[in-house]
């Protein structure tokens, strides 16, 4: 009885971890999904690479904080003297380490797309009707 109770103990611990693993150049935040103990949320914790034990149930969300190229094409844009012009702009972005729970708590994985490119779109439009 108390080896089926052991083999037991020891399946649940082995099925109810997983060992997520966290990529150089990025980092972690832990989503915490707790199906009946605890409350949901983000960890404040930011979890630098290497691999880590969570929950099953838990999610650790991998952020990409290298600099990264951002490619913004604009066609057929009129220019001041109605001329229409194809060009793109590049900027580079890097996402702060210290500041990614902040991000994803707010904004989410698409923070670009949601919050930055429209104005950045924008400013550019605006500049480009100027020349």
């Amino acid at each position: 009885m108390k080896k089926l109770l052991l083999l037991f103990i020891i399946g649940v611990i082995f099925t109810s971890c997983s060992m997520p693993s966290i990529d150089p150049g990025h980092v972690g935040v832990l989503q915490k999904k707790p199906y009946i103990f605890g409350s949901g949320g983000l960890d404040d914790h930011i979890y630098q690479p290497g691999r880590y034990t969570v929950a099953w149930s838990s999610d650790l969300i991998e952020i990409n904080v290298q600099p990264y190229k951002i490619e913004e094409v604009f066609e057929d844009m009129n220019s001041s003297d109605n001329v229409p012009v194809d060009f793109a702009v590049y900027t580079t972005l890097q996402l702060d380490e210290d500041k990614v729970n902040e991000i994803y708590a707010n904004y989410g994985l698409k923070w670009y797309e949601k919050n930055v490119q429209a104005p950045f779109r924008t400013s550019v439009r605006n500049l480009c009707k100027d020349y």
